[in-house]
């Protein structure tokens, strides 16, 4: 039997239908976006991707320059 994961769950509402927020699954620091509750529902049935963007695209670090 798995273990029970950890999630950090942020809701901000902007109306009586209107429901949005983000969740972190603590053990992976991954993020994703939700809009709905049955969205939010589907981020905690498993780990969530610590390379994931809180909108879910994988992150990618723009090229740097440093001697410029």
């Amino acid at each position: 039997m798995s273990m029970p994961r950890s999630y950090l769950v942020r809701i901000y509402r902007q109306g009586f239908d209107l429901l949005g927020g983000t969740v972190e699954d603590v053990s992976t620091s991954g993020r994703r976006s939700f809009s709905s509750l049955a969205e939010l529902g589907g981020h905690l049935m498993g780990p969530i991707d610590p390379e994931a963007s809180p909108d879910g695209v994988p992150l990618t670090d723009p090229p740097t320059n440093q001697g410029e």
